[in-house]
């Protein structure tokens, strides 16, 4: 794990891969929107994200005890057996790509032009939004350590 490491940031690249992914999706759906029985692209990822953050948050949830003392028990390597390490929660996150087979014109093709670009408006800003959050989260370790004398 290097320094900028942790799950809420290798959860926000997850995020960051989905949205870039799905704005090749919809790149490609516009520049086919005259190609005849060309099926529209749309990239899943939202659901699997939800998953791996429900699945991390039970799992630092579930503590054990010992006599009086609650002890939470931690993967910190991925060949601990018994607990998931946050690289496990994250490896399940897997945007798809599905094409739909939807034709709303004569000719087959799938692409409404007006969905396309308002999906790629509303993709851009989630993406924008997560790039400032991680740059945030960065900015904030690197104060941390000049502070501390690194």
């Amino acid at each position: 794990m290097d320094l900028y490491s942790s799950f809420t940031t290798q959860f926000i690249e997850k995020a960051l891969d989905g949205h870039a992914l799905r704005q090749k999706a919809i790149a490609s759906n516009l520049a086919n929107a005259d190609t005849p029985d060309y099926h529209r692209q749309v990239v899943k990822f939202e659901g699997s994200l939800q998953n791996a953050l429900q699945k991390q948050s039970r799992h630092h949830q579930s503590r054990h005890t010992n006599g009086d003392e609650e002890l939470e028990l931690n993967a910190t390597h991925s060949k601990h057996t018994g607990f998931y390490s946050s690289e496990q929660f994250l490896a399940e996150i897997q945007p798809t790509v599905d094409v739909q087979d939807e034709s709303i014109r004569n000719d087959g093709n799938g692409v409404d032009m007006e969905r396309e670009v308002v999906s790629m408006t509303k993709n851009a800003g989630k993406f924008s939004a997560l790039s400032n959050i991680e740059g945030r989260l960065m900015r904030a370790t690197k104060s941390v350590i000049k502070d501390a004398g690194g």
